[in-house]
């Protein structure tokens, strides 16, 4: 298969994808483009049939996040990474399930520690 060029948000710079699944889907994150000192990135999601979608931060958090960063993704097109609010001291391992925001704190049981990244 040729290679092809990923450009989330119509951004050139710090487009990093970061994982790929065995169907070609890529996931990663890239800068805003509002924001080109790097302060904010957008996870994202790249398949064949859609082609790129972003990932949404957290919803309803007391400190808004803002930042988003997707590190894997499995068969089954579910993607882990990371949210964050802007200053970064806020930040929640997620999962997102088609499309859908989840804090993998809120399903970690009764493990003591907090989940602040998720890799595969």
């Amino acid at each position: 298969m040729p290679s092809r060029d990923i450009l989330p948000n119509g951004s050139i710079w710090l487009d990093t994808p970061t994982a790929i699944n065995q169907r070609g889907d890529v996931v990663g994150f890239a800068g805003d483009l509002e924001f080109v000192e790097g302060d904010v990135l957008h996870a994202f999601m790249w398949t064949r049939e859609d082609g790129i979608r972003q990932l949404k931060p957290l919803p309803h958090r007391y400190t808004k996040h803002v930042d988003s960063e997707a590190y894997g993704i499995n068969e089954r097109r579910q993607v882990v990474g990371v949210s964050c609010d802007a200053d970064l001291v806020d930040c929640r391992a997620v999962i997102w399930i088609t499309a859908h925001t989840t804090d993998l704190n809120d399903l970690k049981g009764n493990f003591p520690k907090m989940l602040a990244s998720a890799k595969t």
